[in-house]
This record gives structure tokens, C-alpha cells and sequence, in this order.
């Protein structure tokens, strides 16, 4: 469930309407009101058919972003994220998700072409697992998504060595879904041997880069990225004064 009332969403989904009514070949016009659709469908019942509906209509606003800006990274971003939760929807529901979670992927290929990220190859190995797990489960043939869920988590691996979410993903692959490892508890420094807020504040950023994906805050915002590298950008900003928190 979302946090806001769903009349706020309807108020900001007539608003965005006016926006594509004004500027149609604006794609920022669609990629905004694609935003509030996915906001929409996450603050309803998951059981409602209406969340589908708004999910599905979040892809159509992205969709048309990318057909008017070809290679909007943002847009094609959402469109992959919007893709793989319409697809677990579809699949807690009783539904067949596979078609969408293909698509997902697809779109998460397409990311790592336009700049290959750490985020893009993990996400899209994390779809290829979902997929063959639904397909082990309802008894059709995985190997194919099987095989090529292992590969792509194995270049993750090959080019981010160590990391947490690819090795998680990696040792499930292809069984039954079970539930992610809860958070670590943040170990706090030991004030005594010298250590100073500031050297408290630099572990707890460390902590939640290394663990974003399963905090609250990846379901909205993505880690800044510059070539791959997360943790030159997305803890601090650079600029030409300085770092920004």
C-alpha cells in the first residue's frame, strides 16, 4: 500500500492529463503521468484488478516517452521496473507472467546496451530467476530461462565480483522463491577508539548503497550511476565545489 490517499493520485492523474492534452509530443508529459499510474497501482489492494490496470496503463505512458524520445534513459528505465512488477502481480494473482517478465527482461538488455550498470545486469538476471522459478513451479520446461538466468548472474559476478544481491540470486536460481535475508544491523563504530560522527555517518552511507535494493526507498529512486560506478556518484555528488550528500 502507498502512503497517500488514492484522491491525491486521481487529483495528480487530471493534472498530468491536462499536461499531455497541452504538450502530446512532450515525453516528460507521459513519463510524469506514467509515474503518478505506478504510484496509483502500488497504493491498491493487490488483489484489485484495478492495480493491473493502472500498472498497465503506466507502460503505455512510458512506452509513448520512449517512442517520442528514443533512448530516454528514465523512461526506459520505469518501463522495465513497471514490466516486472505488473509481471509478479500477474503471477500472485494466478495469472501467466511469463510474457511480461520477458518483456522485463528485454528492456533491462536494452538498458545495459545504452550504458552497462551494475543495476541493469542484476535486475535482469533477477527477472530470468523470477521467470524459471514460476515455470519450475507450474511444471513447464526452465532450462532454456534457467540456464539463461545462471549466465547472466555469473557476468554480473564476472564484472562486480562480491556482490551481495547477484550471489543471493545466484544460490536460489531456479527454486521454490523464498523470502530475502532480512537487512544486516548496521554495526556502529566504537566511539571510544576515536571514531567521529562523521566516520558513524560515512559507514551508515556505506551500509545503505550496499543494500538499497532492500530498503523501501529502491521501490521509487535508483542509485545515481556515472560508468558503473556507484559509490563515486550515488553517495556524493560531485561538483565543481565540492561533494553533495
Amino acid at each position: 500500500m502507498g502512503g497517500a490517499p488514492l484522491p491525491w493520485y486521481d487529483q495528480g492523474l487530471k493534472l498530468a492529463d491536462e499536461g499531455v492534452r497541452l504538450a502530446p509530443e512532450v515525453a516528460l508529459a507521459w513519463f510524469s503521468r506514467g509515474r503518478i499510474w505506478v504510484q496509483r497501482a502500488e497504493a491498491l489492494p493487490r488483489e484489485q484488478r484495478e492495480a493491473c490496470e493502472a500498472y498497465d496503463r503506466a507502460l503505455a505512458d512510458f512506452a509513448e516517452a520512449l517512442r517520442l524520445k528514443p533512448g530516454y534513459g528514465d523512461a526506459l528505465a520505469r518501463l522495465a521496473t513497471t514490466e516486472y512488477r505488473r509481471a509478479d502481480l500477474e503471477a500472485e494473482r494466478g495469472g501467466d507472467p511469463r510474457e511480461g517478465f520477458r518483456r522485463a527482461r528485454g528492456h533491462y538488455a536494452a538498458m545495459g546496451a545504452q550504458r552497462a550498470t551494475m543495476i541493469s545486469a542484476r535486475r535482469g538476471a533477477r527477472t530470468s530467476v523470477r521467470l524459471a522459478q514460476w515455470e519450475a513451479e507450474h511444471g513447464a520446461d526452465t532450462r532454456g530461462d534457467l540456464r539463461a538466468a545462471l549466465g547472466e548472474l555469473d557476468e554480473v559476478l564476472r564484472r562486480w565480483p562480491g556482490n551481495v544481491d547477484a550471489l543471493w540470486w545466484r544460490a536460489v536460481a531456479g527454486q521454490k522463491p523464498v523470502e530475502p535475508p532480512p537487512l544486516p544491523e548496521p554495526r556502529i563504530p566504537d566511539e571510544g577508539a576515536g571514531n567521529s560522527r562523521f566516520g558513524f555517518e560515512k559507514h551508515l552511507e556505506h551500509f545503505l548503497v550496499e543494500n538499497w535494493d532492500r530498503t523501501p526507498l529502491a521501490q521509487e529512486w535508483a542509485l545515481h550511476e556515472v560508468g558503473g560506478d556507484i559509490q563515486g556518484y550515488g553517495c556524493q555528488f560531485r561538483t565543481s565545489v565540492g561533494p553533495i550528500d
